[in-house]
């Protein structure tokens, strides 16, 4: 099997992951507004419009490596994704009865979707070798990080003190670092 073939099928799995992961969640009590949300729609669907853009121009070396940082990335999105269960959504929502994940990914980030899947743009980005990999990183960089203060004040406001504590004993998206 190819390299690139290999990318495609990590991504292929976690586009099955996510839509099959749709149903059952719980209700929602609260949303983002509409505007929100369709900067959020916005930049994911410009950045992998980017992403994948382009036939690949497989790397010898960085070909793998990507292919690497890919499926990695890839597997810790779908490892957070199983880890909210029914609390997850598409959107930044409060849930009915919302729990507070602190277990699984959510030990060591807590965005561990958005970090699993900004590292597997950046290995695809590599494993095409394309420039506009870097592009699509930086712009799911800024949607994703733009969403998620948007999702962090709802929690502040959900679970107050307890998140508080939370955002101090945990990073964002990189452990021990950011």
């Amino acid at each position: 099997m190819s390299m690139i073939v290999a990318v495609m099928i990590c991504w292929g799995i976690f586009g099955v992951v996510w839509v099959v992961g749709i149903a059952g969640n719980k209700r929602v009590v609260r949303m983002e507004s509409l505007a929100d949300r369709a900067l959020h729609i916005f930049g994911t669907f410009l950045a992998f419009s980017l992403l994948f853009r382009d036939p690949p121009a497989p790397q010898p070396f960085g070909g793998w490596l990507g292919l690497v940082l890919t499926a990695t990335g890839a597997a810790v999105a779908i490892w957070a994704r199983f880890t909210l269960g029914r609390n997850w959504s598409a959107s930044v929502t409060v849930k009915a009865n919302h729990e507070l994940v602190r277990r699984g990914p959510y030990r060591m980030v807590r965005h561990p979707i958005y970090a699993g899947m900004l590292l597997a743009i950046l290995g695809t980005g590599l494993a095409f070798g394309h420039a506009q990999g870097l592009l699509a990183f930086l712009v799911a960089l800024f949607t994703w990080k733009r969403k998620s203060l948007t999702e962090e004040k709802f929690m502040v406001e959900q679970f107050g003190e307890q998140y508080v504590q939370y955002k101090r004993d945990v990073k964002a998206l990189i452990p021990f670092l950011l």
